[in-house]
């Protein structure tokens, strides 16, 4: 899965082997954020609107576009307040702690 947080919206690629696993997928993704941001913020109740929209990708550039969309989601919506991303940071900032290894798993 991949995926982008904006202020109100999420955007998510996810891969399925049916319409009932997709379904049931992203009804545990939404239960999971909807506890997190509940807890975060001492409140319980809906967070998320019941529905998300599906578009099938079938070829292989609809699927680079799709990905080039979301992981850089926030490029435009940043650029929509006329702010940018921090070139240092990208460049080379992050770099202080450490190379990125082709092995590494996010979160692990």
């Amino acid at each position: 899965m991949h995926y982008s947080i904006q202020n109100d919206h999420v955007h998510a690629l996810v891969e399925a082997m049916s319409a009932r696993d997709l379904a049931s997928g992203m009804k545990s993704i939404c239960a999971r954020l909807a506890r997190a941001v509940n807890r975060i913020f001492g409140r319980c109740g809906p967070v998320l609107a019941d529905r998300y929209h599906l578009h099938v990708l079938r070829t292989p550039r609809e699927v680079r576009n799709a990905l080039a969309y979301v992981l850089l989601n926030a490029r435009r919506h940043l650029a929509k307040v006329g702010r940018a991303l921090s070139r240092w940071l990208l460049r080379m900032g992050w770099r202080r702690h450490g190379l990125i290894s082709p092995g590494e798993v996010p979160g692990g």
